[in-house]
């Protein structure tokens, strides 16, 4: 009880600290980074929470900071109250809906911000284990009461059986997959450990119709393919190429395999990464 007491007053002792000395619109400190789930996990050290397709989005006291540390340029109404600590999260306007949630933050259409929740898995200035940020985060979702801010309920996983039975959930409700924190993680923790991301990966194949020219560091090597697929929709893949593959001689015709976790909205592959070309055959390059 003591330590517990001991924690909330450091909390708000960092708080005091915040707003006399606000963080600036751009973050400089590390944010948590999620790797893939693997096997042999002790999966009854992690939380699971949905993983939601959503727009990382860092609230520093001050402002929205996407992932890249620029500002989102949020409405006032819609951060009109948000607490003087940092909250991470992910904007996000409910399952499948990622290219609405892109077009709202990309437009200057300040209105259809309403339809958007920050939704937060952490609270970085919280000097705790992952454990203990749960229970502060149960306690600030009915202390704030904020139109706008959800907390993603964290469930301790139980066993094998149980991270199988709530990912198999999440997926039949139209979810991504799951992401694991684990409980004796600190804040921003260790990559490959303290934060993973569990979703079911597909493959599939499809037909390359267009080559397109990179842009930034890709100037004059491959950018991205255009790829058709058996039942003739057409998305762009431009994710798991090698600098060397990027200098490779695509052509049109050629089959290439590529992995993906899902279907969006439209029905195009989420996530799609390149793997190999195809042989005539089918056997593996």
């Amino acid at each position: 009880m003591l330590a517990k007491q001991q924690l909330q007053k450091t909390f708000w002792l960092v708080l005091l600290i915040l707003f006399i000395c606000p963080v600036h619109s751009v973050i400089s400190a590390e944010l948590m980074q999620a790797d893939d789930y693997r096997a042999n996990v002790a999966v009854t050290e992690y939380y699971a929470s949905e993983k939601l397709d959503g727009i990382r989005a860092y609230w520093d006291g001050q402002h929205l900071i996407s992932k890249s540390g620029r500002q989102l340029k949020a409405p006032p109404y819609f951060t009109d109250s948000f607490p003087s600590y940092p909250l991470d999260g992910e904007l996000w306007a409910g399952r499948n809906s990622f290219e609405q949630t892109l077009s709202i933050v990309q437009s200057n259409d300040k209105k259809n911000w309403q339809s958007l929740r920050l939704m937060v898995f952490d609270l970085p200035a919280y000097p705790a284990p992952f454990a203990d940020r749960v229970q502060q985060m149960e306690h600030l979702q009915k202390q704030l009461n904020h139109p706008y801010i959800e907390f993603i309920p964290q469930q301790l996983v139980r066993s094998e059986a149980a991270l199988k039975a709530q990912l198999k959930s999440v997926l039949e409700q139209g979810g991504e997959g799951l992401m694991l924190h684990h409980k004796a993680a600190n804040y921003p923790g260790q990559k490959g450990v303290d934060l993973l991301k569990l979703k079911p990966q597909y493959q599939s194949v499809a037909t390359v119709i267009q080559i397109n020219e990179g842009q930034g560091r890709f100037t004059g090597l491959m950018g991205s393919l255009t790829l058709k697929t058996s039942n003739g929709q057409t998305f762009k893949l431009a994710s798991g190429f090698t600098i060397a593959e990027r200098e490779k001689k695509f052509k049109v015709g050629d089959r290439i395999r590529y992995r993906f976790s899902g279907y969006t909205g439209k029905g195009l592959p989420r996530h799609a990464v390149y793997i190999r070309i195809e042989k005539p055959n089918g056997s593996n390059k």
